[in-house]
């Protein structure tokens, strides 16, 4: 979940930026601060069929891209202070070659966030929210 990854997991610059799936991929996929310090990808260009516009949020095809761009962006992120500490991991390691444990810590695997909660739910947990 990219607003998990956002406001749970992330470094304080995207902690302190609206959590918004438009807002965060402005930020991380997009726009860059006077530091250089984002974002740390930038997301080719789609446009629409009639070859003039991008899509619109809440496009279900827009929405997807943004969602992926932004969970690759986060996540690398993530690994890149991650890194500053230990062995050179990348987003495909961690995704395909660590353990459960990691990725948990990391980038909250199973954990979801639902607006209609104050929670973020934890689908592993035995003891509710």
């Amino acid at each position: 979940d990219t607003k998990i990854l956002g406001t749970e997991y992330s470094d304080a610059i995207i902690k302190s930026g609206n959590s918004a799936l438009g807002d965060l991929f402005d930020t991380t996929c997009n726009a860059s601060d006077a530091n250089g310090d984002v974002p740390s990808m930038k997301a080719p260009l789609i446009t629409n069929q009639d070859g003039r516009s991008q899509g619109q949020a809440h496009e279900a095809a827009w929405d997807a891209y943004m969602t992926g761009c932004v969970f690759n962006a986060l996540c690398n992120r993530i690994l890149e202070s991650k890194n500053r500490f230990s062995a050179d991991l990348t987003l495909d390691d961690l995704l395909h070659e660590s353990s459960d444990g990691m990725l948990r810590e990391w980038i909250g695997l199973n954990k979801i966030y639902m607006h209609v909660s104050l929670y973020t739910i934890d689908l592993e947990s035995s003891s509710g929210p």
